[in-house]
């Protein structure tokens, strides 16, 4: 998956709910599972992150997805933001729209992993100074394996920033989850991106811890919490919820 939605850069956290994979929010690494076929899924969170003495948060975040195909789905979103330097407060109420399609191109084999790609495009909030106020691209390759009980998957990606000048910058991670009972599942991911320096982006490296609880049927229960090695990133904070909103 692209790097997170508002905070890292104002992109959509993977969506996943069907086949074949399990992963997804609130993880950021993306895997190549897709949205259930016809179905209509809202996630709704939090996120928030301290970052040298700088508090953002991210309230609401509204992703909804749509599966048109087995193997594709398409998802928009906006989200709130706040963010609390010492001595300013900037805040946007609604921003940072995006639209995202992710194909998976291949399934799982015994010989060969599942395969996605994905594409998304972002206008970055400029309200209160929040952002350039530009179109940025993303686009990502992504595999998963079943390694046991559990899931494997990892990503690559560039987030292309075309102001104030054309610039780039690569983004990686590798995710592990396992499940613990019939309701609950955990993990662990490693992900970071290349700084792009005319762009304002600085390079960074986070490990995150996650789970996620299935309430019920149609929704699930979303957390995660990690920080940087490399980077700016004190603590993150991941906590929302998918629901299906048809059947």
């Amino acid at each position: 998956m692209p790097v997170r939605w508002t905070i890292c850069g104002g992109l959509i956290l993977a969506l996943c709910a069907g086949t074949p994979a399990q992963a997804g929010p609130p993880y950021t690494v993306d895997d190549p599972g897709t949205l259930d076929h016809r179905g209509l899924f809202l996630y709704t969170s939090y996120i928030g992150s301290w970052q040298n003495g700088t508090v953002s948060d991210v309230l609401p975040q509204l992703v909804l997805g749509y599966g048109l195909r087995p193997d594709l789905e398409f998802a928009a979103g906006v989200s709130g933001f706040t963010s609390n330097v010492p001595g300013a407060v900037a805040f946007a109420p609604l921003g940072d729209p995006a639209l995202a399609v992710k194909w998976r191109f291949q399934e799982e084999t015994l010989g060969s992993p599942a395969l996605a790609v994905g594409y998304q495009a972002t206008v970055i909030t400029v309200d209160a100074g929040l952002g350039s106020g530009f179109l940025t691209h993303s686009l990502w390759l992504t595999g998963s394996r079943t390694v046991g009980k559990g899931l494997l998957w990892g990503n690559l990606g560039v987030n292309v920033y075309p102001r104030p000048h054309l610039d780039e910058s690569a983004y990686y991670g590798l995710a592990y989850d396992y499940p613990l009972g019939r309701r609950l599942r955990v993990g662990a991911e490693l992900h970071g991106n290349a700084a792009a320096p005319a762009s304002g982006v600085t390079g960074d490296l986070t490990w995150g811890i996650g789970a996620t609880y299935a309430l019920s049927s149609r929704n699930t229960l979303l957390l995660q919490a990690g920080r940087s090695f490399q980077g700016t990133s004190d603590f993150n904070l991941y906590a929302g919820i998918l629901m299906r909103l048809n059947r």
